[in-house]
């Protein structure tokens, strides 16, 4: 569908529930039209357009404020357009709410990760943890990683993304991440099997990463063919690519 038919449609629609609110009140709660923006909204979110999301987020936050639901969206939405202080204010808006809403704790944990804030990041993913009827515990596990992967807790690290691959295997963050955490505490051999492993799961920026960093964890055990296999099929694939220009000077390191 095109930026523009998709334009128009959500203009359509948006204008169908205005019309229903002002000429059928009595027929048509708050409620109900903030639930008709709320699945505007969220539609747009699932299409990548944050702006257009925004947009009918806010509508039913007006109409229907107390709903953890729409204050969750709105912080996704204000997360994708990088607003991390206003993301924020809504994940912990809807935990007000409804404080065993996990998907917003572990959106608020991720939220804290892109800050620096690391500590408070790991008390609520241990929160979110803690329920058990949440049906994807891998997001709270890389998370979790994550946070202490920032904080070179490597080895903490290592034990939430293989909990993670427990959960779900053949998932590119937490594999990625785990071949990364072996390298830092210069495991270059485990490092080397994870990351190879991480090439047939990731895409794009993630392949790119774990491509290069293959490539240092076999310079280091001194197999220094295979890591010029990795490196120039970086440059092949991703020749503009965040990692290019330091396979550049690894490969004139090793030539």
């Amino acid at each position: 569908m095109s930026f523009l038919k998709l334009f128009w449609q959500s203009f359509f629609l948006i204008n169908a529930v205005y019309l229903i609110g002002c000429s059928h009140n009595h027929i048509y709660s708050k409620k109900d039209r903030a639930f008709l923006y709320f699945k505007i909204g969220t539609g747009h979110l699932e299409k990548g357009h944050p702006e257009l999301a925004l947009a009918s987020l806010l509508d039913a936050e007006r109409l229907d404020p107390r709903n953890h639901l729409i204050q969750n969206n709105l912080g996704l939405a204000y997360l994708l357009k990088g607003k991390l202080l206003l993301a924020e204010k809504h994940f912990r808006k809807a935990l007000a709410i409804k404080p065993k809403y996990t998907e917003a704790r572990n959106n608020l944990g991720r939220t804290l990760i892109e800050q620096g804030a690391y500590n408070e990041a790991i008390q609520q993913i241990k929160i979110g943890l803690q329920d058990l009827t949440y049906p994807f515990p891998e997001r709270l596990y890389f998370d979790l990683g994550l946070a202490y992967f920032l904080k070179n807790k490597y080895k903490k690290a290592l034990q939430a993304f293989e909990k993670a691959l427990e959960h779900k295997p053949q998932n590119c963050g937490p594999q990625l991440y785990l071949g990364r955490s072996y390298f830092e505490l210069k495991q270059y051999q485990k490092a080397s099997v994870a990351l190879d492993q991480a090439l047939s799961f990731c895409q794009k920026n993630e392949r790119e990463e774990a491509a290069y960093y293959a490539a240092l964890s076999y310079f280091h055990l001194g197999q220094r063919e295979e890591s010029l296999t990795r490196l120039e099929e970086l440059l092949t694939k991703y020749p503009k690519g965040l990692f290019s220009k330091r396979a550049k000077d690894m490969i004139a390191i090793i030539k």
